[in-house]
């Protein structure tokens, strides 16, 4: 983290936000999708670029009230570049999910 701003989770929730536009709102088409997505991914040290993505996929690997739209969106992110075996792992680490859980 460099100034106070986690670069790398900035990144992955704009590739998690594109993706949803692309198979969710439907506001871009895949094409346009991947893209842009490149371009936030071009942005970053090649160090962390692996991870920006993955951590994007890892939001979209368990069922939720978008469930309908997590498999497409997460094989978007594949395309784009996720490695959704590595996606799986942080989730189970770190409990990451877009999945919201009644209290």
């Amino acid at each position: 983290m460099r100034g106070g701003v986690d670069r790398v989770g900035v990144a992955a929730a704009g590739l998690s936000g594109l993706a949803l536009a692309c198979v969710q709102v439907r506001r871009l088409t895949e094409d346009q999708a991947l893209a842009e997505m490149a371009q936030i991914v071009a942005g970053l040290p090649r160090e962390v670029r692996q991870e920006a993505l993955d951590r994007a996929a890892a939001g979209y690997l368990d069922p939720g009230p978008l469930a309908p739209f997590h498999r497409p969106a997460a094989e978007l992110l594949a395309r784009a570049g996720a490695n959704l075996d590595h996606a799986r792992q942080l989730q189970t680490r770190t409990g990451q999910s877009f999945v919201v859980r009644e209290s």
